[in-house]
């Protein structure tokens, strides 16, 4: 089973940077959707290396306003660096972005080094939201501080 590390593995990596990970093809004819689940790949593998050179602050800022809001900074730094001892540097593989207007579903894999160490599963992706024109890693179900409050 994917769900095999702590929720807070998952959310670290949300704000992974990925070397793994290729880019989108290019195309000629690029469809609204399509670029929308470009930018968002493009904040999910900037969270990859955030993670990977441990720039918490940077990192933090890649979280919706709302998030910020209620998951202080101090907490959120609490919650990466054991994160970040346990796993060192990840990779997403199998990466996978479905937009819906201003909400986006984000599907992976993370690995450390060659060993699966958590993931998303189709009932329980990565979400993201659109803010003005930009892309934030938003709410999840047992995402970064579940309990609520910006302790």
């Amino acid at each position: 089973m994917l769900r095999t590390v702590r929720p807070s593995l998952v959310i670290a990596i949300s704000f992974l940077a990925l070397a793994g990970v290729a880019s989108e093809p290019s195309a000629a004819r690029r469809t609204a959707p399509e670029s929308e689940a470009t930018k968002v790949r493009a904040v999910l593998l900037q969270e990859v290396a955030l993670f990977n050179q441990a720039r918490w602050q940077t990192a933090w800022k890649a979280y919706s306003p709302r998030v910020r809001s209620r998951c202080s900074y101090a907490r959120f730094v609490a919650a990466m660096k054991p994160v970040r001892r346990t796993t060192g540097r990840v990779t997403l593989r199998r990466v996978a972005i479905r937009v819906a207007g201003r909400r986006a579903a984000a599907g992976y894999r993370i690995y450390a080094g060659s060993k699966l160490v958590g993931g998303t599963t189709p009932g329980n992706p990565d979400l993201f939201a659109r803010v003005g024109g930009r892309w934030f890693d938003d709410f999840d179900p047992d995402g970064l501080c579940p309990s609520g409050g910006a302790r």
